[in-house]
């Protein structure tokens, strides 16, 4: 995909994140009734083969008919993603969005590596059809900014070509919005050397049924100590059920999720020490290990794990009620490769009020006609930051 403005290319996308949003709505095997709703709405969609849009609430809207009040009139044009009216309280909101997956080894030979992505998110209510400018700027002009592309409702996007190398100033969209929240663009970032959180993390066995584990999560200085939610989840497959597990976290709380072999660690909404780290360090006691599958490998290696002692100690409770899904807990309690000291831990978090790649829009940067209230906000998010066990051996793939 290109960096320059390619509506064809995210009307085609638009036409498949609808497809896949209206999938998500209905069970299968699908009804009769269900199947004729998504000819008519693909028809309404791709009315001479080309995408145009596909918003689920907009085709659904549409399909059903017009309201009484508000008939078009013969000569009012309305774009394909707006066929009906809003009606009510006027305003836009704008989220600038940008998700982080990363990988730190703690390894001399294999590099750490990440990968950041984007969106800015809007969703305007406002009646009539007006047109909407809204500046996006770069804080940090020297960061590129790759495969920047545009929602289709967007009419006119300056400059219309990103530079070569990806490095921008600003960047101003015109567009007609629809009624329904919407992917205004999308773009990626590289060549970041600073993300949000450094972490180190050692597990060792001292019995096949007892190990000792150490986590330590760094904030760095330049981001916002301002989580919406920050938890780490600890897995240990291959082993049996926990059966206790002694230590307190430095900042947050700690639950064991029984049936899962699972620590969740819940650091909370800010990191509470100066130096913007925090530390879980603990021992893990467990049942008998269970039935070893066909070709596992588990032979353990000695080795040592260096732990600072936490600011107290005790018993985690031994909770199979916490809501896991919400936690993305870890779901693989069988793969081979994790035995012995081979492990990792994975982060969710939720930074509040920040980006990574400097863009940003300033509430007077949005312009539409009449007084109509505006607000923009800002979130980093991580769904598959892993640290491996600086005592075993990683999983990693070639660039």
């Amino acid at each position: 995909m290109s960096d320059s403005w390619s509506p064809f290319i995210t009307g085609a996308v638009d036409l498949l994140e609808g497809l896949t949003s209206f999938f998500d709505r209905i069970d299968y095997p699908f009804k009769p009734k269900q199947l004729a709703e998504l000819s008519t709405s693909l028809g309404r969609a791709i009315p001479f083969g080309r995408p145009t849009f596909m918003n689920v609430s907009t085709v659904s809207n549409l399909v059903q008919g017009f309201p009484a009040s508000d008939v078009p009139s013969l000569t009012q044009r309305r774009p394909a993603w707006k066929p009906i009216l809003y009606k009510g309280k006027q305003r836009i909101e704008f989220i600038l969005q940008e998700r982080i997956e990363c990988v730190l080894y703690d390894k001399p030979k294999i590099p750490n590596r990440w990968r950041i992505s984007g969106a800015l998110l809007c969703k305007a209510e406002i009646e009539g059809i007006p047109e909407v400018n809204v500046t996006i700027t770069n804080r940090l002009p020297h960061i590129p900014i790759h495969h920047f592309t545009v929602n289709s409702c967007v009419q006119n996007a300056i400059p219309s070509d990103m530079s070569r190398d990806g490095k921008f100033t600003e960047k101003k969209l015109t567009f007609i919005p629809p009624n329904d929240q919407f992917e205004l663009c999308r773009y990626e970032v590289r060549e970041i050397s600073d993300i949000p959180i450094r972490g180190f993390y050692q597990m060792a066995e001292s019995s096949p049924t007892e190990i000792k584990f150490l986590v330590q999560l760094k904030l760095n200085n330049k981001f916002n100590n301002n989580f919406a939610y920050c938890h780490l989840q600890i897995p240990f497959p291959n082993r049996g059920q926990i059966k206790a597990c002694e230590g307190i976290p430095t900042c947050g709380t700690a639950t064991v999720i029984v049936d899962r072999s699972c620590v969740i660690w819940d650091v909370g909404t800010k990191f509470n020490s100066r130096n913007l780290e925090v530390t879980f360090s603990a021992t893990v006691y467990f049942e008998e290990n269970p039935a070893v599958p066909a070709g596992l490998n588990l032979e353990r290696r000695p080795s040592s794990l260096s732990t600072s002692s936490p600011t107290s100690s005790g018993n985690l409770n031994l909770n199979s009620q916490v809501e896991t899904e919400t936690l993305g807990v870890f779901e693989e309690t069988s793969d081979p490769f994790l035995v012995g000291n081979n492990s990792f831990v994975q982060m969710r978090f939720s930074i509040l009020g920040d980006t990574m790649s400097g863009l940003a829009i300033e509430g007077n940067q949005t312009f539409v006609s009449g007084k109509i209230q505006s607000s923009v906000e800002r979130e980093i998010l991580a769904d598959n930051y892993v640290i491996w066990n600086d005592g075993g051996e990683v999983r990693s793939s070639a660039e």
